[in-house]
């Protein structure tokens, strides 16, 4: 017997927040237009109605997710709109599982950035004396920043025997050698879970709080110093 179509109205917005909870169970990888369709009891021209292909859904995920991470405070000093922009960023893919693998690993995503966003980074870069020539790669460097941690914290995890994995992770540490690497094996009960390549869950259930802290003072703080050293450069 042939599935009876959903009656009730489509609209850009139902499509995005069902594929967003699809996303969210069954991660990236595995989405597809389809499966979509299937959630909402319909067929899946009906979703190609809206979106042309499976990118173009993707992208106004991405676009739809990244909507809310652009400050929107004009009287923060530039540091404080980049860390702002950063927590709002990480709590953003914290909201939305499995987004991360979508907004720092595809450059399908770049096409759907709200510009404010680009306007923003520029405008807190030239607020903190960065000269013109050099805005590009310091921009660059915001962006990569703003994604990389949490990216990394956000991973997802693999689905399938994550006991075992996490018992061969454990198992792994124990044997490592006090006289071969005695800093690691120091400090390695503190790290267990808590540090990257040692985790077995990631930061939605193991947050990364206060290393993500420090990661965005550090970063705050290393900019300063490129843009000093730059405007010292003739």
């Amino acid at each position: 017997m042939k599935r009876k179509a959903n009656t009730t109205p489509l609209s850009k917005e139902i499509i995005i927040e069902e594929a967003l909870n699809l996303i969210a169970d069954k991660g990236v990888d595995t989405f597809s237009i389809r499966d979509v369709a299937k959630r909402l009891d319909t067929y899946p021209t009906a979703i190609y109605w809206y979106f042309k292909n499976k990118n173009t859904l993707l992208g106004e995920i991405a676009n739809k997710v990244m909507s809310s991470v652009t400050p929107n405070c004009s009287n923060l000093d530039w540091h404080d709109w980049l860390t702002l922009l950063f927590q709002n960023y990480r709590d953003a893919v914290k909201h939305h599982p499995h987004i991360a693998d979508l907004i720092g690993g595809r450059l399908l995503a770049n096409a759907y950035q709200d510009p404010r966003l680009l306007d923003g980074v520029i405008t807190a870069l030239l607020e903190a004396n960065c000269p013109p020539s050099h805005i590009v790669p310091m921009y660059n460097t915001v962006i990569a920043s703003m994604c990389g941690f949490v990216t990394m914290e956000f991973g997802h995890l693999p689905k399938e025997n994550a006991g075992e994995w996490e018992a061969k992770l454990r198992e792994g540490a124990e044997k490592i050698e006090n006289c071969e690497y005695p800093n690691l094996v120091r400090f390695l009960p503190q790290m267990m879970n808590t540090s990257f390549i040692l985790r077995w869950q990631n930061g939605y259930d193991s947050p990364m709080d206060e290393s993500f802290n420090r990661y965005v003072d550090v970063f705050i703080e290393g900019l300063k110093r490129q843009i000093n050293e730059l405007n010292k450069t003739p």
